[in-house]
């Protein structure tokens, strides 16, 4: 299978797709451009939104609302209006930033934490938002990544991008605690994992930083199912959208491998 490109931002970090199906758009981030970019693939409109400083993800909270969490704080856009409005800001150590995020399947925002500008090793945090308060439910991290649920919603998969591996935690839905189970995944090639994302056969979708690749698993059994090349070495994530697409984000480097870093792809899974 060979993805299609679909946008060329010639982002440094193109990363976190979100896909909306109330609206038929995905969002994407340029963490370093401080930008969120809205793309309708049918129409091919892009609209970009500035935002306070490098944002590690973006979700939709709604049909015309977003949450971003960005250098200077969790914020909300208004599609309609484009009002924007600061919510809470529980990683304010200047040294470190947010990272990739998601909605649980109760409708809280989880996301992470890293260095900002350089690493800083077990820094991170994985916050847990609720639209009122915020809570801390991972800690010791480096580059908070990944997260995927199960389809019941009882189990949490987490990638720390330097530990190489995928960690199964038990996830309580009521309270929203995440409590460590085991590794489940480890990676020993060229590639790291980054982004990911959850079927709806419960089988992850990880995108392997330097490994110009995604790959399906089994988070049952720990086997690599399928792989998808892309042309570019930094492959940051992935996001589902019906009926049965892929989209990957990618970020730019000087490699002479990765002419489309920074390149929005789609993969239909159902293609021959």
């Amino acid at each position: 299978m060979t993805p299609e490109l679909l946008a060329y931002f010639n982002s440094t970090l193109l990363e976190g797709p979100c896909w909306s199906e109330e609206r038929h758009e995905l969002l994407v981030v340029s963490i370093e451009q401080s930008c969120i970019y809205l793309i309708n693939p049918q129409s091919q409109h892009i609209q970009s939104i500035p935002t306070h400083g490098p944002v590690g993800c973006a979700v939709f909270v709604e049909k015309n609302k977003i949450w971003s969490a960005e250098k200077g704080g969790i914020y909300e856009t208004n599609l309609t209006s484009m009002e924007r409005t600061f919510l809470v800001h529980p990683e304010s150590r200047g040294y470190m930033r947010y990272n990739d995020g998601k909605l649980d399947p109760q409708g809280r925002f989880i996301f992470g934490s890293m260095g900002f500008n350089s690493i800083q090793p077990n820094e991170g945090k994985v916050f847990s938002f609720d639209g009122e308060s915020c809570k801390t439910i991972i800690e010791g991290t480096t580059i908070s990544n990944g997260l995927a649920w199960n389809s019941k919603g009882d189990t949490l998969y987490f990638i720390d991008t330097p530990t190489r591996s995928v960690r199964k935690y038990n996830y309580d839905c009521a309270s929203g605690k995440a409590t460590f189970l085991k590794t489940i995944i480890s990676f020993d090639g060229i590639g790291l994992p980054d982004g990911m994302c959850i079927d709806q056969q419960d089988n992850l979708w990880i995108a392997e930083w330097e490994g110009g690749q995604v790959c399906k698993w089994d988070p049952n059994t720990g086997e690599k199912l399928e792989t998808i090349k892309v042309p570019c070495n930094r492959v940051t994530s992935c996001c589902m959208a019906p009926p049965d697409r892929l989209f990957i984000t990618t970020a730019r480097s000087d490699h002479s491998h990765n002419p489309l870093g920074g390149a929005l792809f789609l993969q239909k899974l159902n293609s021959k």
